[in-house]
């Protein structure tokens, strides 16, 4: 199983990853299978070293935003044996510093989204079976993300991404449906009821090419277009 985390530092999802994958072999172990199991973190900040030297752990330091990082992130995905490049979980805690604009924090968040999307959609397996999402991500290094979400044991998940709750909500959950059998909305509820924060959970890969709708690259250059409209008035 191959789990591609962005935003990763300084570890938390990481670390749940790894325990998850733990579990798993030990099952696939005594069963006589072998269960090889990767995790490719990316991030603009370090890794905690705890996180890194984990067995499983490849961490490429850079923002995910720029093509040279992308390239580097499908390079990993075919080496070590995975050849068909493909990915089981993608998981993006990105989140754009907030700049005081409602509306421009919106559209940064939907930008991050879109850029994951666009990245899951070119490299998940199409059904591909879930990661057991019932570990507790708890570290003795860093307290997961408060805003976690709680997810379902046994949940064929392929796609979980924090995003900012704003008008462009519906239009985006639109787009994930054009993806995946399932999307739904999560609010952890260690979130303060203030909080636009939240997680999409998308389950179900459809695949790429299974809809008429634009693709999240030329989605992107919409939103980066408004950006800058927005920009002018900052």
């Amino acid at each position: 199983m191959t789990v591609v985390d962005l935003g990763a530092a300084p570890g938390g999802w990481v670390q749940a990853a790894e325990e998850c994958f733990s579990t798993s072999t030990a099952r696939s172990n005594l069963r006589g299978r072998r269960n090889p199991s990767r995790i490719i973190a990316v991030d603009l900040l370090a890794l905690h070293p705890e996180a890194l030297a984990l067995p499983s752990v490849t961490f490429i330091r850079g923002d995910f935003l720029d093509p040279i990082i992308q390239s580097r992130v499908a390079s990993e995905l075919v080496a070590e044996g995975n050849g068909d490049g493909k990915v089981d979980l993608v998981l993006s805690d990105m989140l754009a510093n907030m700049s005081g604009s409602k509306g421009r924090d919106a559209q940064l968040s939907l930008d991050l989204c879109l850029a994951a999307l666009e990245f899951a959609v070119d490299h998940l397996r199409p059904f591909a079976p879930s990661l057991p999402l019932d570990a507790n991500p708890s570290s003795n290094f860093h307290q997961p993300p408060p805003s976690h979400p709680p997810l379902k044991p046994k949940e064929t998940t392929s796609l979980i991404m924090k995003f900012l709750q704003s008008d462009l909500t519906p239009t985006f959950s639109e787009t994930l449906k054009s993806y995946f059998t399932s999307v739904r909305w999560e609010k952890p509820s260690s979130s303060r009821p203030e909080s636009r924060e939240g997680y999409w959970v998308c389950s179900g890969f459809k695949g790429k090419g299974t809809t008429s709708r634009p693709s999240p690259m030329e989605e992107r250059g919409k939103v980066k277009d408004q950006v800058e409209e927005v920009s002018i008035f900052f």
